[in-house]
């Protein structure tokens, strides 16, 4: 049989065909999946916080966080402190995995890999900003004592971040500067 022969011919572009044919279902089932992963992901961060709106459940999915890495947004003053002063030390490094562990973020968990890249690099101030947007919408709807508990709750951990390396030689003060006017803006994010 030649090149030229009918059945050659008649193989080749069946073959062709069924070639081009898998790789459209195969692009076809990636984005089913992609969107039924999203569709997962949404219905879990909605029932993780029911009073946050869906425009900021989407949001939180537009940069890639489920209901396990959701968690770590809580701990974020925590990492805009530490590096506050343009450096993150590792007594602060500590506190901030320590904080992590004993506020159900385990080792090996979305949330503690999160906190894991915003500790390495200095995160940027995106990360501040979408912070604020899920710490106001997350206190809607709760009482003023509520909101109030999570204020202190997360300025009392940022505060233990924020004098773990301060001070020279252990004497002064603990909290620079630029560490208090980080943990002011924390604390105004909580108020209505």
């Amino acid at each position: 049989m030649s090149e030229k022969d009918p059945r050659v011919m008649t193989d080749r572009r069946r073959s062709l065909e069924e070639e081009f044919f898998a790789k459209q279902n195969a692009k076809l089932k990636e984005q089913l999946r992609e969107k039924l992963d999203r569709e997962r992901g949404r219905a879990e961060l909605q029932a993780a916080y029911p009073q946050v709106a869906p425009a900021m459940i989407e949001h939180l999915i537009d940069h890639g966080f489920d209901a396990e890495a959701a968690a770590a947004l809580w701990l974020v003053p925590l990492v805009l402190v530490a590096w506050a002063d343009g450096s993150l030390a590792d007594a602060e490094r500590e506190a901030i995995l320590r904080a992590a562990a004993e506020h159900g973020i385990p080792k090996g968990s979305k949330g503690y890999d999160r906190l894991a890249e915003w500790i390495v690099s200095d995160p940027s101030d995106h990360l501040e900003e979408l912070w604020l947007g899920f710490v106001r919408a997350a206190c809607a709807g709760l009482s003023a004592n509520e909101v109030e508990q999570m204020r202190d709750g997360v300025l009392r951990l940022a505060s233990e971040v924020a004098g773990a390396a301060g001070g020279f030689l252990g004497l002064g003060t603990k909290i620079s500067q630029s560490e208090q006017a980080v943990l002011d803006r924390v604390a105004a994010a909580f108020s209505r």
